[in-house]
């Protein structure tokens, strides 16, 4: 009887065989990738709706920074305008009545009423004059830098707070309004420590220079000027 050799087939030879477990190596790749990529994605739009959604309903408060040099103080919140009459005299004043804690222009205007706010600071009257479409509509009685040290020039309101405290002079003051870098400041005349705490000998020197460099007022005018007069609003020193 013939004995004939034996061939393999078609299908069992070796090189195909190698290819067809390589193609279902990269197919099981492709699939696994393909799984991982669907819930990557999935997780992104869950997420991304999630950021949408949140940002439609919370607001970020951001505390107003207190000036600088000056740290920020555990303490009760600034006290209301005391109504009793806060004047006195010293030989600086040469007897004049001051009242520190009144405001000191009259009335003082709803300033939402008014358009095209400015500030003018007059370093030889020690006056503050706010003005709407360049007239004044209110002036307040300050106290500028000693040594003419009340920056000159043209600045802008830039921030606030309701109480600082500079523990290198041992003075603070309230209701603060920056018009230049939180350094130079519209403010309260000064306290101690803490809020309402007003130092009287310093508060009677309004209406002549006194201050580091910032602009002092009296209680009723800086409160005032604090809740009124927005950021932005344009403030001219000269």
């Amino acid at each position: 009887m013939a004995v004939f050799p034996h061939r393999s087939g078609q299908g069992d030879h070796p090189l195909r065989r190698n290819a067809r477990v390589l193609l279902a190596a990269l197919a099981c790749i492709a699939l696994i990738f393909g799984f991982f990529s669907i819930q990557q994605h999935r997780a992104d739009m869950r997420a991304t709706t999630r950021a949408v959604s949140g940002s439609s309903t919370t607001l970020v408060h951001r505390k107003v920074p207190a000036p600088d040099g000056t740290h920020t103080l555990n303490k009760s919140a600034v006290p209301a305008i005391n109504a009793s009459p806060g004047t006195h005299t010293n030989a600086q004043n040469k007897g004049t009545t001051v009242d520190w804690r009144a405001a000191s222009g009259g009335a003082q205007p709803k300033l939402s009423e008014y358009k095209n706010l400015s500030i003018t600071v007059d370093l030889s009257a020690q006056r503050v004059y706010v003005c709407s479409n360049g007239k004044t509509i209110y002036t307040m009685i300050a106290s500028t830098g000693l040594n003419d040290s009340t920056p000159h020039g043209d600045f802008t309101i830039n921030g606030r707070g309701d109480h600082f405290y500079n523990p290198s002079d041992g003075w603070g003051a309230d209701y603060w309004v920056s018009f230049r870098n939180n350094v130079f400041l519209f403010h309260t005349v000064p306290t101690k420590q803490d809020a309402g705490t007003y130092v009287v000998s310093e508060a009677v020197k309004l209406g002549h220079p006194a201050s580091h460099g910032c602009v002092r007022l009296t209680l009723s005018d800086a409160k005032w000027f604090y809740d009124q007069v927005p950021d932005g609003t344009p403030v001219h020193i000269s």
